[in-house]
């Protein structure tokens, strides 16, 4: 049994709020161009804040590569997304996946295509069915994010 549905709505107040937590926090990492590890980890603390504040069963991960007991394999490949908000151990409890981004990657637009690409996905596989998805870019003064909609 899954868990219950979680609006889009609830899921940006939480990137919003975890953004500005950040952006207040740890403006230092931005504008030193850290590993892209390095801010998906604080974002996602922030974020978990938000997410147990509602949700306290809700767990949050950074390149959480699990189904169950079996790699998360999408396209023949095992996958690790950035950042997943779920119930970890337990079927169709994917509440929100997040790939992130450096703006300053000399690949950026590349890769924030086959992000999108993943996440939708991601989003119309049986076998995950996260949701919510979203697009997260850092930049040296900003996070900025976008939705990612379902293809089906």
């Amino acid at each position: 049994m899954g868990i219950a549905k979680v609006s889009r709505e609830e899921c940006k107040v939480w990137i919003v709020e975890a953004k500005k937590k950040m952006l207040a926090n740890d403006m230092d990492l931005l504008k030193n161009e850290v590993h892209e590890q390095c801010l998906c980890h604080r974002f996602a603390v922030y974020l978990e804040k938000m997410v147990k504040s509602k949700h306290a069963n809700l767990h949050v991960d950074c390149e959480y590569n699990r189904r169950i007991d079996n790699p998360k394999i999408l396209d023949d490949k095992n996958i690790r997304p950035d950042i997943i908000v779920h119930l970890r151990g337990k079927l169709h409890s994917n509440v929100l996946v997040i790939e992130a981004k450096k703006e300053s990657c000399r690949e950026y637009c590349e890769l924030c295509d086959k992000d999108k690409v993943r996440l939708e996905s991601i989003m119309d596989d049986e076998m995950f069915l996260y949701q919510n998805a979203v697009l997260l870019t850092f930049t040296k003064s900003d996070i900025e994010f976008k939705f990612v909609e379902v293809r089906k």
